[in-house]
């Protein structure tokens, strides 16, 4: 639809009270000597007022300026609206109810792309029903764009404010299993029972890569250090090893006699162990593509792997409810950890490797000291079977996932539970840490304040 943008003048007013009012407006801009306020009226057909306003918040936030909108809304006719708004230019935004500023409504209008990107992208002219129906009620964008259609018989139910979710990555055609981040932040891979392996910017949640080969659902994937390869592990009895920049398969590992469960690179990528439902963990020379330790103990199905961030110790969890830890280098099992009372689904080490982090089916995490092999701490507070746990860089955090559809965040010192995160219907099966989180661990709802 044509938009139009002119300079609001009243044309029924007589010269006499024009200029009282010219005189107003006059002592006002004396008062901001250096701010001068601008009037306008936009004319949009049916309400479309997007690229008026990303135009104007583009042009303010290049020149650093923060600026308050007000908003008000006037009928002509049926399908037409006139949006009339005065842009105060300050150093410094002053708020008042029914005013935001430029920089909110931007941030608002983040979050409606990024929650509903996959809507978008596949009908992006279907918008106001597909994506700003379905924003809070006191989204700003929802507030000043989002006039609902009138064909829309039912509007959905919507919560009051944004969630603690920020994202969410649509297009695989099975259940998800697993998620990595790679180190430099610019790729997530995640796999699925859809046989697949598929990499996303996580900035934008746009598809990168479909990596496709796996003749079976894929259970795991890590990046190496350097980010150079991908490592997918499979139901096909098989670990994968890619190019993320060009998706090719460089590497097929075989010797497994059942599906590979999990798969870790050690920090300075010359190792890449596998676990497998054949209860046994397989280290590989990555390069080369040849196996180098095969490491025998475990007397269930083995469901997770993770290095030291050393190299020097091996933690491997089963369904024989124990964690084990293993010299690499020589292949002999240093402990053998024992406390869960049902099957242990992960382990994470501590960047510094003095504690280890173990989550289980008896929907408990335990910490432990892998020096001595002795538990430290027992995290219970999840309704059902915990599947993943990760520490955070500084290890001040450490995050746990459930099948009871939270996320879970534990001061690791003391054991205390710190943080609870809804927002998925169904079991969370992983977690990672990173700068940019599909999460806000801190969310700011003073910026998402409904229009007057």
């Amino acid at each position: 639809m044509p938009c139009r943008c002119w300079r609001y003048e009243q044309s029924d007013k007589g010269k006499a009270e024009q200029k009282e009012e010219d005189e107003e407006k006059d002592k006002e801009e004396e008062a901001w000597p250096d701010d001068p306020v601008q009037d306008f009226v936009l004319e949009v057909g049916m309400g479309d007022k997007t690229p008026i306003l990303s135009a104007l918040a583009d042009s303010y936030i290049k020149r650093g300026t923060l600026c308050v909108i007000t908003v008000k809304f006037e009928r002509y006719q049926e399908s037409d609206f006139a949006w009339s708004y005065s842009i105060y230019r300050r150093g410094k935004a002053r708020r008042s109810p029914g005013q935001v500023t430029t920089y909110d409504m931007v941030c608002d209008a983040q979050r409606i792309v990024l929650a509903d990107r996959y809507f978008i992208d596949l009908a992006p002219l279907q918008v106001y029903s597909s994506a700003i129906v379905f924003a809070p009620q006191t989204s700003i964008v929802r507030n000043v764009c989002g006039r609902v259609p009138s064909w829309i018989r039912l509007s959905p139910i919507t919560p009051p404010t944004w969630s603690l979710e920020l994202q969410k990555l649509e297009g695989h055609t099975g259940e998800v299993s697993a998620v990595a981040f790679s180190q430099d932040s610019s790729l997530l891979a995640s796999a699925s029972w859809d046989e697949t392996v598929r990499l996303w910017n996580p900035t934008t949640g746009q598809e990168v890569q479909k990596l496709e080969g796996h003749t079976a659902g894929v259970w795991a994937v890590a990046f190496s250090q350097d980010g150079s390869l991908l490592a997918s592990a499979s139901d096909d009895q098989t670990v994968r090893l890619w190019n993320p920049t060009t998706g090719q398969e460089v590497q097929k590992l075989e010797g497994h006699t059942a599906g590979v469960s999990a798969v870790a690179f050690s920090q300075d990528g010359s190792l890449l162990a596998s676990a497998s439902d054949d209860q046994t963990v397989r280290l590989w020379n990555p390069t080369p593509g040849q196996e180098v330790q095969k490491l025998e103990g475990h007397t269930g199905w083995v469901s997770a792997v993770a290095f030291s961030q050393d190299g020097s110790l091996l933690a491997s969890a089963s369904d024989d409810q124990t964690v084990r830890l293993w010299n690499p280098t020589t292949g002999q099992e240093v402990q053998k950890l024992k406390g869960h009372t049902g099957w242990v689904s992960a382990v994470a080490f501590l960047q510094d490797g003095s504690l280890l982090a173990s989550a289980s089916d008896d929907q408990t995490v335990r910490l432990w000291n892998p020096t001595t092999g002795q538990e430290m701490q027992k995290l219970e507070g999840h309704t059902d079977r915990v599947s993943a746990v990760a520490f955070s860089q500084d290890g001040s955090l450490l995050a746990s996932a459930s099948d009871d559809e939270t996320v879970r965040l534990w001061n690791p010192t003391t054991g205390q539970k710190v943080q609870k995160l809804k927002g998925h219907t169904d079991c969370c099966l992983g977690v990672r840490p990173h700068k940019i989180v599909f999460f806000d661990y801190i969310a700011n709802s003073s910026l998402h304040t409904p229009l007057k």
